[in-house]
């Protein structure tokens, strides 16, 4: 009996999400909010990251440059 009603509702909710209007509306105030609010605190950490990212890169061409110069050097 119980499993009945747990169905029955799971059901009923299951058919309210598929309606058009219904999903515009968690799109709207529930989807969009989220990602909204999650890439407003992680954009200063992708900012960081992209910044070590290109710090990363300019060391290893330097450290290269480097290396390339010193054999040359000893040849």
């Amino acid at each position: 009996m119980i499993n009945k009603l747990v169905k029955n509702t799971i059901d009923s909710i299951l058919a309210e999400i598929q309606k058009e209007e219904n999903q515009d509306i968690l799109k709207t105030y529930v989807l969009d909010t989220s990602v909204c609010y999650i890439l407003d605190k992680l954009f200063p950490y992708l900012i960081i990251i992209c910044i070590i990212f290109i710090l990363l890169v300019l060391l290893m061409i330097s450290i290269l440059v480097l290396l390339i110069n010193k054999q040359t050097t000893f040849n």
